[in-house]
């Protein structure tokens, strides 16, 4: 995760870590089963998820899928976005869920 971030530092993107001790909720609702984990959002909404058990074949996944979506045209994206509109649904419901959790009352 940090190695990747300082890479992509310049990139238009944003990385943030979650310890599953801190916050083991947040694993469940995203559906999070192996480790390293990483899930990567456009505009919201989950455009990617990624999960491996081996640390070697991490990096070299999530790299070309962060190159690859750095250089998508408009039109890829609105192809991209309706062909995977029913699992994006699902991921931003997901993501919805945790936001109206942290933001209601205790």
């Amino acid at each position: 995760y940090k190695k990747m971030a300082r890479f992509y530092q310049t990139a238009p993107i944003q990385f943030a870590e979650i310890e599953k001790t801190v916050h083991p909720d947040l694993f469940v609702t995203l559906g999070v089963e192996t480790y390293p984990f990483i899930q990567i959002y456009r505009n919201g909404q989950c455009v990617a998820a990624h999960g491996t058990e081996s640390d070697k074949m991490f990096e070299p996944i999530v790299n070309d899928t962060i190159q690859r979506e750095l250089t998508m045209t408009a039109e890829d994206w609105n192809t991209f976005l309706t062909t995977f509109e029913i699992p994006i649904r699902a991921s931003t419901e997901k993501l919805n869920s945790l936001r109206v959790r942290q933001t209601s009352p205790v």
